[in-house]
């Protein structure tokens, strides 16, 4: 009876570290938001952007569609162990003239504003 305890202690440790999603957001036309994160959790094997784009991936193959990533942000949280993914996707036909191989890019991470008068 006190090893099934452990086990169970072991398993919600385990599990409560895991990755979550978010359900589905419409955005616009064609255009869907979805967010995970894996909540402090040190040593996932399953980063929250890949769990992100696998359920962005299935949310469009359900419609019967194909994704295509516009953007996706990434942060840290709980001083740097826990880690959130926001994901901005469309699901487009494969007839879709967005449809084709990805130019993803990294965003700057810093903006320089100039203020001078001109």
């Amino acid at each position: 009876m006190k090893a099934m305890k452990w086990v169970y202690v072991a398993t919600f440790v385990l599990v409560s570290g895991c990755v979550t999603t978010s359900a589905v957001v419409p955005m616009g036309k064609d255009s869907y938001m979805l967010t995970a994160s894996n909540d402090a959790c040190g040593n996932c094997s399953n980063p929250p952007q890949i769990r992100a784009a696998q359920q962005a991936n299935a949310y469009c193959d359900s419609l019967g569609l194909h994704m295509i990533v516009r953007r996706i942000d990434h942060e840290s949280f709980d001083m740097g162990y826990g880690h959130k993914a926001t994901i901005t996707f469309s699901c487009v036909r494969d007839t879709d003239t967005e449809y084709a191989r990805p130019n993803l890019t990294k965003d700057p991470t810093t903006v320089i504003e100039d203020r001078r008068k001109r």
